[in-house]
Order: C-alpha cells, then structure tokens, then sequence
C-alpha cells in the first residue's frame, strides 16, 4: 500500500464510498439469502466470507500485472473498507446473542 500511498491520498475519498457500499452489499445479501435455508449461526458466517473478500490479491494482481500503480488503489482502498466493516459487524453480532429457537443444528 505505500507504493500508492501518493494516489491514495488524492484519490482514496472518491473510492471510499462506492467501495463501502460493495462490501456493505455483500454482507447484507449474503445474510439475507442464507436466511432462507440456514439458521443465524451459519448466516452470520456466511455473511461475513461474502463481505470479506480478498482485496489484497487484487491489490497484488494489479501491482504484478498492470505499470501503471493507480490500477492498484480500489484494492487498497478495499482492503480497508473490508477490515473494518467485518470487523465492526463480528463485534455487533457478538454482543447479539443467537435465537433459541435458531434452525442450525448445533448449539454454542
């Protein structure tokens, strides 16, 4: 990230949104659609694998195969967004206790 810590610094804010709003969409949706099948143990995980995606390999795709090192900065602006927000919704969720009546097999 410091290669394009330049380009981030001028053009970073432009990205922060629509990015936060990928990841805000993916775990919502992968919440919601595991809902219909899973009980909320299971679609709270899924929700997280969903939202957490791996920027950093894309960061480091664009770094390898691109010269050019703005193609690098969504990733990096990515890899942030992605860090906070699962980590901000695994602290939500572990001060929300799951349901007794919750469809997943297992207990914790």
């Amino acid at each position: 990230i410091g290669q394009v810590s330049d380009a981030l610094k001028t053009q970073g804010t432009q990205l922060l949104f629509p990015v936060a709003v990928l990841h805000g969409a993916a775990f919502l949706i992968g919440y919601w659609i595991s809902k219909v099948s899973f009980g909320e143990s299971t679609s709270r995980t899924i929700s997280i694998e969903c939202g957490m995606q791996s920027s950093a390999l894309g960061f480091l795709l664009a770094q390898k195969h691109f010269t050019n090192p703005l193609v690098a900065v969504p990733s990096a602006v990515s890899v942030v967004c992605m860090a906070l927000g699962g980590s901000g919704l695994a602290v939500y969720w572990r001060n929300r206790p799951i349901p007794v009546d919750d469809k997943d097999d297992f207990k914790e």
